[in-house]
């Protein structure tokens, strides 16, 4: 019964360095630098008439682009209203007059800034808070001194 048990162990043993051994190397790139990620952010409900002929449902939404620096937003762009499916990804770019008709009809106004504050100017702030920071603390650190120059020995 012992013997079992330690061929067991050798074979797991085995098993382990062989798949280590074989293995691929998984390559693993930094993300530093992100871009043209879609975010859309729920502005209203529509009502349940809202369906595609699927019978998903469909919401009132803001969609834009984002630049982002180690996930942080520092960039907005190719912003425009949507309605979208709530579960999906997917969407349909409305004119500014058409999503105030799908406001209107559900009994709510568009705000004036749908973007969130995070992605509108914190996630900027922060990016300068860290960046200005880094400058500060780069232009106080003392430099090191130079040794003092070496006294002169008297000629003989």
């Amino acid at each position: 019964m012992r013997s079992t048990s330690a061929a067991r162990r050798i074979l797991a043993v085995a098993a382990v360095l062989g798949a280590a051994l074989w293995a691929a190397p998984a390559p693993a790139a930094p993300v530093f630098f992100g871009w043209g990620g879609d975010k859309i952010v729920k502005i209203a409900d529509l009502p349940p008439e809202a369906v595609n002929p699927d019978g998903k449902h469909y919401d009132l939404g803001y969609q834009f682009k984002q630049v982002t620096v180690f996930f942080i937003p520092v960039w907005n762009y190719d912003e425009h209203w949507a309605i979208f499916l709530t579960k999906e990804d997917k969407y349909r770019t409305l004119t500014e007059d058409e999503a105030r008709a799908f406001a209107d009809a559900v009994g709510t106004k568009l705000p004036e800034q749908p973007i969130p504050d995070w992605d509108l100017w914190q996630g900027k702030a922060l990016v300068g808070a860290i960046l200005a920071g880094f400058i500060i603390y780069s232009l106080r650190r003392k430099k090191p001194e130079a040794p003092p120059p070496a006294a002169a020995t008297p000629a003989a």
